[in-house]
């Protein structure tokens, strides 16, 4: 009964710091440079993110956080970081193009983007098939034959509206040639 009219209160910090280091002692171990790429994921949301949030999804301490960032900066990468209530961690514009990745519906636009670049011959074309592959091996199977199939069912809506389209087109170039008398 008195336990409860006792609020609780804020741990000790050095218990906190204890139990920080604990909870990340028990994470799996992840592979340093997946960390990067993970932090470099997360900074291309767009927002700031906080040091304490970004520190927990990549599974490190703030202190180890912040020397990730200092090595991205030194790498090229435009982070910044703003204090207060508003505040945390973005990535600007910079000269170096991180690496990025797509939720699944973005990839699933790029790759239809891809299909309907250019016309047979061209360059352009070319080099939107080869991206296209590179993207390919690098998804598992199941992934890839869902985009395929997404990419055909897409270009069957296409070739039925510009056959629609091309058929109107000719229906008006005949209306408009009977009534001219050629």
């Amino acid at each position: 009964m008195y336990d409860q009219l006792i609020p609780d209160l804020p741990p000790h910090p050095a218990e906190a710091a204890i139990e920080e280091t604990e909870k990340y002692q028990r994470k799996e171990k992840v592979a340093h440079f997946l960390r990067g790429a993970e932090l470099i994921r997360l900074l291309q949301i767009g927002r700031p993110l906080e040091g304490r949030v970004l520190a927990e999804r990549i599974g490190v301490d703030k202190r180890t956080l912040r020397r990730y960032i200092a090595h991205l900066r030194e790498l090229g990468f435009n982070i910044t970081s703003k204090p207060g209530a508003d505040g945390g961690y973005t990535m600007e514009y910079c000269d170096t193009v991180p690496p990025l990745t797509f939720t699944d519906d973005e990839l699933e636009v790029l790759m239809l983007a891809l299909s309907s670049t250019g016309y047979p011959g061209d360059e352009l074309m070319e080099r939107a098939g080869q991206l296209t592959q590179r993207i390919r091996r690098l998804l598992p199977p199941h992934k890839s034959a869902e985009l395929s199939s997404a990419g055909n069912r897409r270009y069957f809506q296409l070739m039925q509206f510009w056959g629609a389209y091309n058929r109107e087109k000719k229906a008006e170039e005949a209306k408009r040639a009977e009534g001219t008398g050629d």
